[in-house]
């Protein structure tokens, strides 16, 4: 049972947990594929003080910005990726 509120609807993936290839590490399923997926994100900036050598910037990263549930390629564990989060961050040079 996962903690998140949201239920993501991913396709069964593999047990081959590996990355599968065509000579050493094939899939157990033979129907098995990479499912697609896509992820949308914002980062921007902005330098609120910029006075001779003196700068202050920030910062805002969107990721995942529709909460998309994936899981990548070829991680090693079964799970599910982040969902949307932000990161706000200041930057100062004196």
């Amino acid at each position: 049972p996962s903690s998140s509120a949201r239920s993501p609807r991913l396709p069964r993936s593999d047990p081959a947990l590996g990355s599968p290839n065509t000579t050493t590490n094939r899939p157990l399923r033979s129907d098995f594929d990479i499912p697609g997926y896509a992820t949308v994100n914002l980062r921007g900036g902005y330098r609120v003080i910029a006075s001779g050598s003196r700068t202050v910037d920030l910062t805002l990263s969107l990721n995942n910005l529709f909460d998309t549930a994936y899981r990548e390629a070829y991680a090693q564990q079964q799970l599910v990726a982040p969902g949307f989060n932000a990161i706000f961050g200041i930057e100062g040079a004196f």
